[in-house]
């Protein structure tokens, strides 16, 4: 990633999982991450926390827009709509945007505090011990809830 930032690397976008206008960087990691993703015709992220598991549309129990079921579920419902192929692009990106905020969104905060995100889908779970470190050096500075995701995290 270049070092020089320019002005339209910064846009409004709709990646928040929330529905909300979210700022968001183009040459960010979760972006491309994103991207990469939909190139390999496999939109949304895996959903491994829940924490924003809120909408009930498709499934009893309920689960993340930023999801790939979700996104899945909705292109599904998407392409049976017969829209043009103008409306249908934009109705795509629109369900594509989303990102994960548990994991993708969130991780220049995991950065600033000089933790890594890890890749999740090795689906390791970390143990206490290898977290403890992070815990410990920083205690202070967590909020409860942050730190029991912290020894939770897996990589």
């Amino acid at each position: 990633m270049s070092s020089l930032r320019k002005p339209d690397d910064y846009f409004l976008s709709w990646a928040s999982p929330l529905g909300i206008p979210f700022n968001n960087f183009r040459p960010s990691t979760s972006e491309a991450q994103r991207k990469m993703r939909i190139e390999k015709n496999r939109p949304g992220s895996p959903c491994y926390k829940d924490f924003l598991s809120t909408d009930t549309e498709f499934t009893d129990t309920p689960i993340c827009t930023a999801s790939r079921q979700y996104q899945n579920l909705k292109i599904k419902q998407l392409d049976s709509m017969g829209y043009g192929k103008e409306r249908h692009a934009r109705e795509l990106e629109r369900i594509t945007a989303k990102d994960c905020l548990c994991e993708g969104l969130g991780a220049s905060a995991l950065l600033k505090e000089g933790l890594t995100p890890r890749p999740q889908d090795g689906g390791r779970i970390a143990f206490v011990r290898d977290r403890t470190r992070h815990i410990s050096r920083k205690l202070c500075r967590y909020q409860p809830w942050w730190i029991i995701s912290t020894v939770a995290y897996r990589y």
